[in-house]
This record gives C-alpha cells, structure tokens and sequence, in this order.
C-alpha cells in the first residue's frame, strides 16, 4: 500500500521500467523469506510480535479480532510469527477454512506487517484442507513470507527468515529457524503428540553450515519457532506445588526465578509423546563432542540470543564489553560430569540432554549471584518500554482529536451546515 498517493504516478513508470529490463535480464528470485529482505532497524533493534493458539473458527471472536489489532498497533513489530494451531480445524470445510485463515490474515494485512506462519497440531486436525494448501492461503497474501522448503521433508512449513544488518545489508546478522512438528503419532502407550524428525534436523544442519559458511565460518545467531515443544522444557521449570502450579505426569511444576515478571503459566506445557524411541536420536553426540554441528542441531529452538544487542555497540554492559570473555572463576559452561557418575536427576523419560552436555554457553547481560542465569534489557525496560508505548498512543489519539475541527450551532439557527462543514466552499448561505 502506497504511504503517498502523489507519487503513484512516479511508482508505476518505475514499475514499467522494471518489467521491461525483466525481458532482457531474468530474475533470479529466492525464497519468500529472502525477498522479503528484513533487516535491524537504524538503532540496531528488530521487533517480533509471537502469536500463538489463536485457536477459532471462519467466526472469530470480535474480541480475538479486537486484541490482535491492538497488539499489532501498540508493537510496531518488524515481524509477525504465529507459532500453530492458528485455526481450530476440526471438521470443518476447505471454505470455513479460507475464512477462518482471512479473519486474521486480513488484519495484518490492513497494517502491512510481514508474517511468517508456523503449523500446530489443530491447523492439521479435521481441516478438509491440507497444510500445503493452507500454505497456499496464507501465501495469497502479499505480507505473508511463509513456504516450505521441500515437499521430500516430513512435514510442511519448515524453513528459515534470515535477517539481514541495518547497514551491511547484504549480510545474514541474524536467522530465524521454523519448524513443523507435526500433528500426533501412536506409540505403546496410545496417540501422542509429535515431533521433529530426523530429516528437518538434517536440513537445518546442512542449512545452518550454509549460513556458517557464507558468514565467514561463524554460527549466525538464531531463534527457532515450533509448536510442540521438547520434552526439556520440565528441566526449566521448578519441581513445586506451590501457588500457580501446573500438573503434569503425577508432579507439580511452577516458572523458575528468572521468568520474565508478571509470566503466567495457566497449562502445562505439551511435548512429544516419543521420547523413548525418538528418532532424532541417531543425532546424539558422542562423549566428547560438545560443540559439533550435530549437538546444535539438538538444541531445536531452545537457546535464544539477543540480536538487537549484538547489533549495538560492544560497550553496553556494565560490567564488561558484550561477549568478552567472563571474569576468573566464571564458569562459561556446564561440564560433563565425572566418568561413571549419574548424568541426570531426571526422574522422567530422558529427553534431547540425557547424554549430560549441552551445545550452549550460558552469557547473561547481567548476571545473578549465584544463578547461571541473568537479566537482559528486556526484563529491565520492559514496564518503561510500555509506558512510552502508552503515551505515544495517547499522543497520536490528541493529535487525531486536536486536528478534527469541531463547531458549535444553536438549535434555532439557520446556517447551511453542509455548506460550512465543506471547507472547499468559499460562500455558506444564511437566512
């Protein structure tokens, strides 16, 4: 959508001019992701709005249609991702299905915010539309950056968004992983929620040394987006029945400390039902290989790291640059445990960490005594970030308000109101 009206004109020829050298030099296109070309903003920031279980159906909810848009508005994300079970999809027609997709789609299409789609478990349950034509719908749409890299991998939807710098444009700084995870299996114990498979991590890897490679043999920073989650996830949260607790297998689970303030957890998380013969087992490193391409592969989404500040200047951290090397005796990783001795305390089926190593090192911006965690700025400017939000909403409503000029008539007056309320007419008629 054209921001100015005045220079539609100038846009087209330039538009006609494009087409024509198109017949002469062939385009050379890439994915959706890529020609979307998103980038860090001047600041070095770039914003994602996650959204996740829309979950409704042709008939959303005014409510839902009413809370997306204010998100959207009170964001001003670069990007939107929805993270899965973005319609309820079940039994319901290709046309409810198409309708249900437009409720939302519509909306970011309105403001013109790219999205990029990830499926769950219910867009695949039910719906009389397959997930590569649902792909199709969500690719109708112009702000829509979605595909699917390969109709030879299990599943649809998996890719990768790369985000490129603010100034070297031409360069991956930052790459976003999507994951299609499946719907259900059926395993001994009945049907259970899926998984990724062998041949999604094979092609992240291979793609995740692509991107190594053309950054100089540097991992690129990245995210992954996926439904169903890793049976990890319990390893992050605490083992308690305090207040606010969420049952799951017989235990009690609450947020750890370091959860962002104000986190609510009002379900259990869901993970795969195969963690006993999972497939990406074949994965596993061996003793010794800590950071192998293979071991990054197995992190699958849960390791994040803050782009916008690797985008800034190294000199931000108050106690020392961002990403030099930790004072003495700070741990920068966790160790394998002696020959012999017990790997886990786990008592649940063992998941993606069993073998006692992890492929990441644990830097937080600032640390907490005692704790391999930390803080970021996130969690220190949140409030004050909503605060400005709320006030730059406020100062766009005044400024809406204070530029619709509004009159006042007595009800026995005789003034032409169409006349003086048209601002083109020099002359309004009295009597």
């Amino acid at each position: 959508m054209l921001k100015y009206p005045a220079l539609k004109k100038t846009v087209c020829i330039l538009l006609v001019c494009v087409f024509a050298c198109t017949a002469v030099f062939p385009a050379f296109a890439g994915t959706r992701a890529e020609d979307a070309h998103l980038h860090f903003n001047a600041d070095g920031r770039f914003r994602i709005l996650n959204i996740s279980d829309i979950q409704d159906d042709e008939s959303l909810d005014t409510r839902v249609q009413t809370f997306l848009r204010r998100a959207v508005i009170t964001a001003c994300p670069d990007l939107i991702v929805l993270t899965g079970d973005n319609i309820y999809g079940s039994d319901v027609s290709s046309g409810q299905t198409a309708t249900a997709i437009g409720q939302y789609m519509n909306i970011f299409q309105s403001l013109g915010v790219p999205v990029a789609v990830v499926f769950g478990n219910h867009d695949d349950n039910g719906s009389a539309l397959s997930k590569e034509a649902q792909m199709r719908i969500y690719n109708s749409y112009s702000v829509d950056i979605s595909y699917d890299e390969g109709s030879s991998m299990a599943g649809c939807g998996t890719y990768n968004v790369p985000i490129f710098g603010s100034s070297e444009t031409d360069k991956v700084k930052f790459n976003l992983w999507m994951f299609d995870t499946g719907s259900s299996i059926n395993n001994a114990v009945g049907s259970k929620y899926d998984y990724m498979r062998a041949d999604q991590l094979q092609w992240y890897v291979s793609k995740s040394n692509e991107l190594k490679a053309a950054n100089g043999g540097v991992l690129v920073p990245s995210i992954a987006f996926q439904h169903i989650i890793v049976n990890d996830i319990y390893d992050a949260l605490l083992e308690s029945s305090g207040s606010g607790a969420v049952s799951y297998n017989g235990k009690s689970y609450v947020l750890p400390d370091t959860a962002a303030p104000g986190s609510i957890m009002r379900e259990h998380p869901c993970p795969s039902g195969n963690a006993e013969e999972r497939e990406t087992e074949s994965l596993a490193p061996p003793p010794g290989e800590l950071s192998s391409e293979r071991s990054e592969a197995r992190l699958k989404g849960c390791a994040m790291t803050d782009a916008s500040l690797r985008e800034l200047c190294d000199d931000r951290h108050p106690h020392r640059p961002f990403g030099a090397p930790p004072p003495e005796g700070e741990a920068r990783e966790l160790a394998a445990p002696p020959e012999g001795e017990a790997r886990s305390q786990v008592s649940f089926a063992p998941g993606l960490y069993a073998h006692g190593r992890y492929p990441f090192v644990l830097d937080p911006l600032f640390p907490v005594e005692g704790s391999p965690c930390g803080y970021g700025f996130v969690d220190l400017c949140a409030n004050a970030q909503t605060a400005i939000d709320l006030m730059r909403t406020a100062f766009v409503k005044n400024t809406l308000v204070g530029a619709t000029p509004r009159y006042f008539q007595r009800i026995d007056g005789s003034v032409n109101e169409e006349e003086f309320t048209d601002l083109t007419k020099p002359l309004v008629h009295v009597s």
